[in-house]
């Protein structure tokens, strides 16, 4: 995914010690999604069916608001997402990479 790249529908995220990709990340309800994990051992591949993500979400939203149970999120994981986001736009800002 890059900038000016509002018809994209794939994600490449690249680490020390491999990468992922997954095409067809959004607007996937009629599709099946596959994820690459690339490492120096080899690729190796996830496909997960097609379904609709945001009637999912909320499904599971009305069940937890209806029964008390937890959000299979858990609020740490907002947290952490959005220190990740905060890095992103502190590297764009910098130009630099920025350690996590």
């Amino acid at each position: 995914m890059g900038f000016d790249a509002w018809r994209a529908q794939d994600i490449e995220m690249s680490g020390t010690t491999g990468m992922l990709y997954m095409n067809q990340v959004w607007n996937n309800e009629h599709q099946t999604v596959t994820l690459e994990h690339h490492t120096s051992d080899g690729v190796e591949t996830t496909d997960f069916e097609a379904v609709h993500q945001l009637k999912n979400q909320l499904e599971h939203l009305c069940q937890c608001l209806a029964t008390g149970q937890p959000h299979r999120i858990p609020p740490e994981n907002s947290i952490k997402q959005m220190q990740v986001i905060d890095a992103v736009f502190e590297s764009i800002a910098t130009r630099r990479a920025v350690e996590m």
